[in-house]
């Protein structure tokens, strides 16, 4: 599969996601929620792209690593919660399954680069700068959601709440 087809099937599922999203929240706390989940991606980026200054990586498979995590990673994970959520109940889930199955897919894509293009995955640098693009990928989607969800729930109080824990305080705690 070449690059261009891969990307833009990761963009597919990164549309998808968020149209679930969309439908869960209806399209005013969607679109709400989106902008603000965009918002810091570009400073966060360039942040982490910062650090590989002095050795790019291919941007295609930033890209990858990018919509692999706000996708394939958030969608998966998000199934297997909701699966272990009935099975054992939502805080088992939250405490157990959850943290190993959102760090097992998103360290799936970092494997394949690992294998399939060690030419491009030649230090631990180049690790830390695809691990961030995957988290930063599934923080934006799952931001998405957590955002909606407590427009939804609290209004614009609990979204600023929100917000600043998950956007402010602690922006890469899914890329570390």
């Amino acid at each position: 599969m070449t690059a261009g087809r891969s990307l833009l099937g990761l963009g597919v599922l990164t549309g998808l996601a968020l149209a679930l999203s969309a439908l869960g929240l209806g399209m005013g706390v969607f679109a709400t929620a989106a902008v603000l989940a965009f918002i810091p991606v570009p400073v966060y980026l360039a942040i982490a792209l910062w650090i590989d200054r002095f050795e790019p990586e291919p941007r295609a498979m930033l890209a990858t690593a990018f919509l692999w995590g706000a996708s394939v990673a958030v969608l998966l994970s998000g199934f297997v919660n909701g699966v272990m959520d009935e099975a054992i109940g939502e805080y088992g889930s939250s405490v157990v399954t959850a943290p190993l199955a959102e760090e097992l897919l998103k360290a799936f894509i970092l494997f394949r680069f690992y294998r399939k293009r060690k030419d491009e995955f030649d230090g631990v640098i180049d690790g830390l700068v695809y691990a961030a693009m995957v988290g930063l990928g599934f923080a934006f989607a799952e931001n998405v959601d957590y955002y909606g969800r407590a427009l939804a729930k609290e209004g614009a109080s609990g979204l600023a709440v929100t917000f600043t824990l998950r956007a402010v305080m602690a922006p890469f705690s899914h890329p570390l």
